[in-house]
């Protein structure tokens, strides 16, 4: 009697972290702005997808079992070298490097709670709002936050775009997915 799984990967034609990759990147080339609800569904849930299909497609690399998901993301070493591009982050205080952690961290929990909202329709406890504009209230915040069309979600008083989500997101995997095939 089947449990009604199997082990095959899909057979519409992703294969690979990769393959999910390379969709994910071609949704945020099509972005609108401010973004469509259709766009920020669909490439969310590519983002956080990719996670799964990371930790499955390489579950015999050593470096696969850094990327946990449960309430922190726990970053591989190095890996904020690989963001080139924060757009506006808003980094707030302490080294670069803990600044660009701290936003990709946010990045990627964020990419996990608006897959989580679209698909159980209610947002997650650290999602503060969401909004057409960002939320500018003192001075740092108006020089570092990106004022483009965008949707904002705000997350421990941070602020984020969706197209700077996804693209973050797409950075940390571009450079995860290079780590593992070279294992």
């Amino acid at each position: 009697m089947s449990n009604g799984t199997n082990n095959h990967s899909p057979s519409y034609g992703f294969k690979t972290p990769m393959d999910l990759l390379l969709k994910l990147e071609r949704e945020i080339e099509q972005f609108s702005a401010p973004p469509l609800p259709d766009e920020i569904f669909n490439s969310m849930v590519t983002a956080h997808c990719l996670r799964d299909w990371t930790k499955t497609h390489y579950k015999n690399k050593p470096s696969v079992d850094l990327l946990e998901i449960a309430e922190e993301v726990r970053l591989p070493p190095n890996c904020v070298s690989w963001i080139s591009d924060l757009e506006a982050a808003d980094l707030g205080q302490g080294t670069p490097e803990e600044q660009i952690a701290i936003c990709l961290s946010d990045c990627l929990n964020l990419a996990r709670a608006i897959a989580n909202a679209s698909k159980h329709y209610y947002w997650h406890k650290d999602v503060q709002s969401v909004s057409q504009d960002p939320s500018i209230t003192d001075a740092y915040q108006y020089f570092f936050t990106s004022t483009r069309p965008d949707v904002y979600v705000t997350i421990e008083g941070r602020h984020y775009g969706v197209t700077q989500i996804a693209s973050i997101v797409a950075q940390f995997y571009r450079g995860y997915l290079s780590v593992l095939s070279n294992e």
